[in-house]
């Protein structure tokens, strides 16, 4: 290889190229003689009975009785050879089954199903089972068993005890239903006549007064020395307080006659302070002042908009000054009127600046004209005073 690589470096790279392809061929040649081996060593349970003479289908009842015989040879000498140990790690293994997730690791994580399924042990499961039949190389003979009668004439013709009934398949007993027609468990039963049920009157005074002479000395025996103590003057009896006043049904009547003249008079002035609401507190653009605002608004775009100076050019105007004076003398206006109504026409005549500053910002000198012709409003506190 030294020598080989002493050449021009294209040559050692094809070198090392071949020597790749070569690794990686005998690599596919290695994975594809591993499953071999594995299909050679998967039927373990084959192997193990492999030595067993293959019977052929039994043709009449003698010959399947002579090969069921040979089966029970077969299977008493595997029994005999395997240790106990080993039987019972085979029949804990066997017992115990993988669930329904098959051991998938979601499954097992999001799966309410047992992850353990117990199935019928050794000790359950029957000579002629297809289990054993298969297990020892007599699967052969399941159908000729069915024909001949089934696994039940199988063991009467061969002399064996059948298998025991599984648990799952035996009748559930249920629990035995026991009818007390006396009542003699009934804990609610009749035991005789009670206090209530007495009708002789003298005995039921008797039997009263005895019950409640049991239940004062119960209590007396339980109470405190405290609670024996007695309060002086506490036995008299209670007097009424001095400034309660006596009354009388005139007094109630004219107590509920000046109650109820205070209750009219409240709803009275309730309604007439609700007619005196003057409309003219309310935030409402309407007649002139809305007139106003609209032409403010209208100029105002008209002289500051961006498509203005397009339109006016477009007939030959190019002086802009005619336009936006109007606009900015309006706009001056309503600031005025604002401040004006806020600061000076509205507390003079005792109305709501802030209603009517909006109303001048938006309305100009129209809003101070019409707050003007409005009587100035008495005061809220005067009518609470009457």
């Amino acid at each position: 290889l030294k020598m080989m690589t002493k050449g021009p470096p294209t040559t050692t790279y094809l070198i090392y190229y071949s020597l790749a392809a070569l690794l990686l061929h005998s690599g596919n040649a290695f994975t594809q003689i591993i499953p071999n081996k594995k299909r050679s060593g998967a039927s373990l349970q084959q192997l193990k009975f492999a030595k067993a003479p293959q019977y052929p289908i039994p043709e009449n009842e003698d010959e399947l009785l002579s090969q069921l015989r040979t089966y029970l040879e077969i299977r008493e000498q595997a029994l005999a050879s395997s240790s106990d140990n080993n039987n019972k790690d085979n029949k804990d293994k066997q017992k115990k089954k993988a669930g329904g997730s098959r051991g998938n690791f979601l499954l097992e994580y999001t799966s309410t199903a047992p992850q353990v399924i117990e199935l019928d042990g050794d000790d359950e499961k029957g000579i002629l089972d297809y289990d054993e039949l298969t297990k020892y190389g007599f699967q052969h003979l399941v159908k000729p068993i069915m024909k001949s009668g089934g696994r039940p004439a199988m063991y009467s013709k061969l002399g064996l005890t059948p298998p025991p009934t599984p648990e799952r398949l035996r009748p559930k007993s249920a629990r035995k239903l026991e009818i007390d027609r006396e009542g003699e468990s009934n804990p609610k039963r009749y035991t005789g006549l009670k206090m209530t049920s007495i009708i002789d009157d003298d005995a039921m005074a008797q039997a009263l007064e005895a019950a409640n002479n049991k239940k004062k000395k119960e209590e007396d025996a339980l109470k405190a020395p405290e609670e024996e103590y007695k309060i002086p003057f506490s036995d008299l009896p209670k007097s009424r307080y001095k400034m309660t006043p006596d009354y009388t049904p005139e007094m109630i009547d004219r107590e509920a006659e000046s109650r109820g003249r205070a209750i009219s008079w409240a709803r009275e002035q309730r309604l007439l302070k609700e007619s005196k609401r003057d409309d003219s507190e309310k935030f409402e653009i309407e007649g002139s002042l809305r007139i106003y605002s609209s032409l403010t608004l209208l100029t105002t775009a008209l002289a500051f908009g961006k498509s203005t100076p397009v339109a006016l050019a477009s007939i030959g105007i190019t002086e802009f000054d005619a336009i936006q004076a109007p606009a900015l003398a309006l706009d001056a206006a309503s600031i005025g009127s604002a401040l004006v109504s806020f600061f000076v026409v509205a507390p003079s005549k005792n109305r709501n600046p802030v209603t009517w500053g909006l109303k001048g910002l938006i309305g100009g000198p129209a809003a101070i004209l019409q707050l003007r012709e409005l009587e100035a409003k008495e005061p809220e506190g005067d009518d609470d005073e009457q």
